[in-house]
This record gives C-alpha cells, structure tokens and sequence, in this order.
C-alpha cells in the first residue's frame, strides 16, 4: 500500500509506518504518515513447541534472537520496531516512547471467530451477490 500512495494512486491510506520509513531511508517515498492515537497494536511472540526436538537449541536462538545483536539483525531485514528496549529504532519516528500505543485487548482475540464471522456476513458475503 504505501508503494500505491507514493506513486499516487491513493490519496490516503492506512499503512505500516515501518514501511513509509524504509521506503524514505531508500529514497523512494514521496509520503510521510501520521500516527493515530492511539496506535493499536499486537506484540508479537516467539515461542517453543511442547515437543522440540532440539529444545536446548531453540532456547539458544530464542535468547539470541532477543539479544541486541540478534534484533539488529531483524531490524535491518524488516526494518521493523525492535522489542530489545537497548536498541533504538531506526527512524527516530517509531520510538515507542513518542507514540500513545495500546495493545489490542485479549477478549476480542479470544472472540476472533465471532467477529470474523460477522465481518464476512456483513462485508463479503454482501459484496459476492
């Protein structure tokens, strides 16, 4: 989406700021993006499976990956938020300090499928006759 509102295909959008400020840091992006308040978000897990077959070694990657070397390393490939408080963004934009965030409330997780299935009723299913 944010390549469509570069190049002007959409006047606004709703898009992952994390996107908009890779694609400035490359000097293709001709947009800049507003942060809602509050900016409504989902942590992200890394986990272990019950049965690992190797569960000593997934521990080591897990802490690795959770390291600051090992956020640096997602951070460069996704350019994403990195969840080690030791290390700053890449865009001083997407300091969680400066933004009003709230995370999406576990109930309505839990009633994920209630509310996909009104979301297809009202919006798709409507939309294919």
């Amino acid at each position: 989406m944010p390549h469509l509102l570069s190049s002007g295909e959409f006047p606004l959008g709703l898009v992952y700021a994390h996107r908009v400020e890779e694609m400035k840091a490359k000097g293709v992006n001709t947009i800049e993006w507003i942060p809602l308040e509050p900016i409504v978000a989902t942590p992200n897990v890394i986990g272990i499976g019950k049965n690992a077959p190797n569960s000593n070694a997934a521990k080591l990657f897990v802490d690795f990956f959770l390291s600051k070397e090992g956020q640096t390393i997602s951070q460069k490939q996704q350019y994403r938020v990195p969840a080690n408080p030791d290390l700053p963004p890449v865009s001083p934009n997407l300091d969680p300090k400066n933004l009003k965030i709230s995370l999406v409330n576990r109930q309505v997780a839990e009633k994920y499928e209630q509310f996909d299935k009104e979301y297809q009723e009202l919006f798709v299913k409507g939309r294919a006759e």
